[in-house]
């Protein structure tokens, strides 16, 4: 989980509390970002992810060159493609995975793709304790990331860090999870430090 958000994460979180009925994010996909080891791979992708906070419902769409349907690591319990919260950096914690029985991988000229039209949070998501407020929450400070497994690269060849930034479509609400405490007080008590600094310096 993200422990401490940035100033820039905060700005986006607050943008999303304030609007958007629909997110759209997208990510490339690469070996270079596989955690906590790099993969060297030809494999190369995109993911789109897009949130319908008003029904609560999602859409991804994840396209992969240079690794087939056989390639795919076939986990009856995760399949070969997941959403993860997680830092860039880290490995994260599932939020919801896709396998190949559950859900329609086709192949493509060059390689495969996945295309969820729509489905609801609830019924994909396996993380514990966590709504769809505060999986729009992550999504909004780039706390998302899809891993792509294979028979090769068990633990993730591929691998996209949503970059938290959106367009709003149409505005409605999202209810981000609060910011935690911590991360709150010094986020305040440093803005209140370089206020007090600056104030000094004027005066002196």
């Amino acid at each position: 989980m993200l422990r401490i958000l940035s100033t820039a994460g905060v700005i986006a979180m607050l943008a999303v509390s304030s609007s958007a009925a629909t997110l759209k994010y997208e990510t490339e996909l690469r070996g270079a970002s596989v955690a906590p080891e790099a993969v060297s791979t030809d494999a190369r992708g995109k993911a789109k992810l897009k949130l319908k906070t008003k029904k609560e419902m999602i859409k991804l769409k994840v396209r992969v060159r240079n690794l087939d349907l056989d390639d795919l690591l076939d986990d009856p319990d995760l399949g070969p493609i997941q959403l993860y919260a997680g830092e860039a950096g880290e490995v994260g914690e599932v939020i919801a995975p896709f396998s190949l029985d559950d859900f329609r991988y086709k192949e493509t000229k060059k390689g495969f793709k996945l295309k969820i039209k729509k489905i609801a949070f609830d019924d994909i998501s396996v993380a514990s304790g966590m709504s769809f407020d505060d999986f729009a929450t992550l999504a909004a400070v780039g706390g998302v990331y899809v891993d792509v497994d294979t028979n090769a690269n068990e633990s993730g060849e591929l691998r996209g860090q949503f970059n938290g930034s959106s367009k709003p479509i149409s505005a409605d609400r999202v209810q981000p999870a609060p910011v935690p405490l911590p991360a709150t007080g010094l986020m305040l008590i440093g803005g209140l430090g370089l206020l007090v600094a600056r104030r000094k310096t004027k005066t002196a």
